[in-house]
């Protein structure tokens, strides 16, 4: 008969384990949390309000109780029973040990209290609760029906409906009696770790031990059918209890800086949706401290219904079949059979630099052919070359892609058909040694490999630790670590993209200045094609990434931190095209796709404002430097008053419109691309030859390593002595990106001139041509690996310099891999066309 006290006290421990650590701020354990509404009256009441619809055997049942229970005083003892709990700890993982718990607190001897009424008690406990109970299934039928009635007494439940409440009953019937896949669900539950003071707020519980869970209930009594669900992940957000944060003295300021949420881990049946447990712990809890809940099912719509992303896998298959039919007919040898006459073409001028200078190697050479043999010229940096047997040109360490030919020439060259050569375009054959080849062409500026590589480390390692800090279980400790001095540089990694403007600049210059030089003047074609090659170098890769971005990464995961769906997955939905038009940096920029493209948007209007500058240096030197020194002008006070009106502080982390109106804009940015400007303006009317003394060039030395020192260390004052005042952040953001450009192009200048040294030994390794090559895809592609890494783990990791470099060379590399399969994809073999077209 007891059974019922089991069911009644069960139900009241659920709610208690369950939702202690979610609004109970006063509690510490069970016993006080079932002290607060558990005593005589209220289970009386409960019982008095429940007896109208039980049927006759359950009501004589409880009336039974409940005169054994009076005659004992049992409920005149709850808080002797409560205050054991709390001693004991007790929670559902031990109930079977509830009625030994029970016992022991009215044991006959000890201190107990009346030794005789104790004695009572202890008898009726044994009876009812100990090893001479009736087997559970005879009373599962008057669990199945009192259950749903107990059920409706919890605060909030009623609010539940349909299959969910009825599985829920199950739950806890299974609960009460012992079975595993109901103890599973429950141990999958969050449960107050260590260090909740220093940011350990997710208690995500077990995921995969809910999601594992398949429940079924035989059927007995009132059920006419076996009852099948499945174990459900949801995650609960509460309010962080303003008393204990209170309480947290130093670290309350740092984890309290806004609304803090604790995210619990439940597990429910899979019938119950996120407004079930939405509206069961409002009801408990109230609105604020319970905004919601997200359970796992709701999260990722079925890809099956998603026609945006079946689009994209089609797509995307096109590709792989290219890739895959392209590579099997070179490598069967298909591509050797050619059409009965031979077809005269013609190459066409075009510089293969007109592309993402910024992020790929462009090796310019300068080459007229004649009778084979490619001479130097009135350019000592042009090598010579040998001709192959098939009239292609190629020159000593020089890819095919990487030949200019400046004059037209015709060549009589056997031809496969035109359909076998667009599929060997995509051949692996053909597309992998060109990306994984370190030969460089005698004119190339060697050390921008070298730079290129590192400034793609240092994004990729600022990354790790801002895309990391959210999943971390000591988040205190982690922004108390950012103040130590040589964390500055990880910090400063926003300098990396100055150096991809600086890189994108000077080849700009160096490479459009001399292809005007080649043709002595200015032709309309070159003109059309310094901007077609540019879209169609940038545009496959990066659109091609931006679509699975958009439709499929929210298909790439699972897990309690994954959300099911990005973060400005209705912004790609809404302004796509601006992506497209590549000026989704200026229009709708608070609410872009794909984020980190700002960087190629910003690059891309450069480059097409570029020839503003360079045509005037190449006409008119005097003029065109007059016009950069304007356009430097002009950058420093756009971006002075755009700093200078912005309300709040000046930092990216600081403000959320620092980014939107200032980050990301053309005009705030532009100082460092200007330089790259001027640097390739120089290198090119030195023929990269120019003569410094060498005292000159070690002070040269020292003043760019000092400025790159200080530029990066300066603000490390901040995290010492407190924020600086907002002139002076401005006066550092106008002026730093800058003098970092200028730093670094002396770089550039002294490497390419001779005056390198060691530096430009380490710049120009050979290892870093390939990388170089792959910089522009890593630079998309590594924000899939980190986001897929941090959101698809199952709990919070513990940050740590060792950690961090684990997941960093983890992160770098793995973004290689995928980088060199998506260029072989979407890149390299668009350029491989662009370049038999433009042969035609």
């Amino acid at each position: 008969m007891m059974k019922g006290w089991v069911a009644v006290f069960g139900i009241f421990a659920v709610s208690a384990t369950c939702f202690t650590p979610l609004g109970a701020q006063n509690t510490t354990g069970i016993g006080s949390f079932l002290r607060s509404f558990v005593n005589r009256e209220n289970i009386v009441g409960v019982l008095n309000s429940i007896q109208g619809d039980l049927s006759p055997q359950l009501k004589a049942i409880f009336q039974q109780i409940d005169t054994d229970a009076i005659a004992t005083q049992l409920l005149n003892q709850t808080d002797r029973i409560f205050a054991e709990l709390d001693r004991s700890n007790f929670t559902l993982s031990n109930l079977a040990a509830l009625p030994a718990a029970l016992s022991q607190i009215f044991a006959p001897a000890g201190n107990n209290g009346n030794a005789a009424q104790n004695a009572s008690v202890q008898n009726f406990l044994q009876n009812i609760l100990g090893a001479q109970a009736p087997n559970i299934d005879t009373y599962r039928p008057l669990m199945q029906e009192a259950l749903p009635l107990l059920l409706d007494q919890v605060p909030g439940m009623q609010l539940v409906q349909g299959q969910c409440k009825k599985d829920i009953g199950l739950l806890l019937e299974g609960l009460l009696t012992g079975q595993a896949w109901a103890m599973n669900m429950f141990d999958s539950y969050g449960k107050p770790p260590a260090g909740i003071l220093y940011g350990n707020l997710k208690w995500l519980g077990q995921y995969d031990e809910c999601m594992r869970v398949e429940a079924t209930i035989p059927k007995v009594g009132l059920q006419k059918i076996d009852q099948h669900f499945k174990g459900e992940y949801c995650k609960a957000y509460i309010k962080f209890p303003s008393g204990v944060a209170a309480g947290a003295g130093g670290n309350a300021a740092l984890l309290m800086g806004g609304d803090q949420f604790i995210q619990l881990g439940t597990c429910f049946p899979d019938s119950c949706t996120s407004a079930d447990i939405t509206m069961f712990g409002q009801a408990l809890m109230g609105n604020t401290t319970f905004p919601g809940a997200q359970c796992e099912k709701s999260k990722v719509p079925k890809l099956s219904e998603d026609p945006k992303a079946i689009a994209c896998i089609a797509v995307v298959s096109v590709f792989a079949f290219f890739l895959v039919v392209g590579t099997l007919i070179e490598g069967f040898g298909i591509d050797k059979i050619v059409t009965p006459a031979k077809r005269s073409h013609q190459i066409e001028n075009y510089v293969n630099g007109f592309s993402n200078g910024g992020f790929v190697m462009d090796t310019v050479v300068p080459l007229k052919e004649k009778n084979g043999h490619i001479p130097n010229g009135n350019d000592s940096h042009v090598q010579d070359v040998n001709t192959k047997s098939n009239g292609e040109a190629v020159g000593n360490g020089v890819s095919v892609n990487d030949v200019v030919v400046s004059e037209k020439t015709r060549v009589e060259e056997p031809q496969a058909p035109a359909l076998v050569r667009l599929f060997t375009a995509f051949s692996l054959y053909t597309t992998l040694p060109r990306l994984l080849s370190t030969h460089q062409g005698s004119a190339a500026i060697t050390c921008l490999n070298g730079i290129r590589v590192m400034s793609i480390g240092w994004v990729v390692l600022g990354h790790t630790y801002s895309f990391g800090l959210g999943n971390v279980d000591n988040i205190v400790f982690a922004f108390e670590e950012t103040k130590r001095f040589s964390f500055t540089a990880v910090g400063n990694a926003f300098f990396s993209v100055d150096s991809f403007f600086l890189l994108s600049g000077v080849l700009a210059a160096y490479l459009f200045l001399r292809q005007l030089r080649r043709e002595n003047g200015i032709r309309p074609k070159t003109m059309i094609m310094y901007y077609v090659h540019r879209i169609i170098r940038l545009s496959p890769l990066y659109y091609m990434l931006t679509f699975i971005y958009a439709t499929l990464t929210i298909y790439m995961g699972s897990g309690p931190m994954w959300n099911g769906k990005l973060p400005d997955g209705e912004f790609c939905a809404n302004n796509w095209w601006t992506n497209l038009l590549y000026l989704n940096n200026v229009i709708n920029n608070r609410e872009q796709c794909f984020a980190l493209s700002w960087y190629i948007a910003n690059d891309f209007q450069f480059y097409v404002v570029a020839p503003l500058f360079l045509i005037p240096l190449y006409l008119k030197p005097l003029i065109g430097v007059l016009l950069l020194l304007l356009g430097f002008v002009g950058y420093g006070l756009a971006a002075a008053f755009t700093l200078a009106g912005m309300e709040g502080g000046v930092h990216l982390f600081g403000n959320p419109n620092f980014f939107a109106d200032y980050y990301i804009i053309p005009w705030c940015r532009i100082g460092p691309y200007l330089v790259g400007l001027m640097v390739g303006f120089i290198l090119y009317k030195t023929d990269l030859k120019i003569k410094f003394n060498k005292f000159l060039a070690a002070l040269c030395w020292l003043v760019s390593l000092g400025v790159i020192f200080m530029v990066v260390y300066v603000r490390h004052d901040e995290t010492q002595n407190g924020p600086w005042e907002k002139d002076a952040v401005i006066a550092y953001e106008v002026i730093s990106r800058p003098l970092w450009a200028l730093a670094l192009g002396w770089v550039i200048i002294a490497c390419a001139t001779g005056y390198g040294g060691f530096i430009n030994t380490i710049l120009s390794y050979q290892a870093w041509v390939p990388l170089g090559r792959l910089t522009f895809a890593v630079y998309f592609v590594h924000v899939f690996i980190i986001t897929i890494y941090q959101s698809t783990r199952i709990n919070d990791i513990t940050i740590s310099d060792f950690t961090v470099a684990i997941l960093f060379t983890a992160y770098i590399t793995l973004s290689y891999v995928a980088a060199l399969v998506a260029s072989l994809l979407f890149e390299a073999p668009i350029l491989g066309l662009e370049k038999m077209i433009l042969r035609k």
